[in-house]
């Protein structure tokens, strides 16, 4: 029987490092001038005529490359798109895998 991989506890290996991006990427998506070349509907953006801005590409192209990534990324926009616990990147700064995992020594 296969169990979901969205359910498989996390390697804590990178954590901090993938955990770091997704906190980048929050950043970044708050950026007044990226709202404004970002919108899927034409109508929304500052240039219409201009191709949607797929800022968040950067950010999935490095988690392919690098995919020790994923755990410490995939918690933070896993808690934000679901929770939207303090609602701000700062907050994620202070959660490390052992906050998830419940074990004192998970993130080292």
């Amino acid at each position: 029987m296969r169990t979901d991989p969205c359910d498989e506890p996390i390697r804590v290996n990178r954590f901090a490092e993938g955990r770091d991006l997704a906190i980048a990427m929050l950043r970044r998506c708050s950026e007044a001038t990226l709202m404004d070349r970002a919108a899927l509907e034409a109508r929304e953006r500052v240039d219409p005529a201009a191709p949607q801005h797929r800022w968040v590409l950067t950010y999935l192209l490095e988690l392919q490359r690098d995919p020790g990534l994923l755990d410490g990324f995939t918690a933070v926009l896993s808690d934000y798109l679901a929770c939207g616990s303090g609602g701000s990147p700062e907050h994620y700064e202070r959660v490390t895998a052992s906050m998830l995992t419940g074990s004192r020594n998970a993130d080292r």
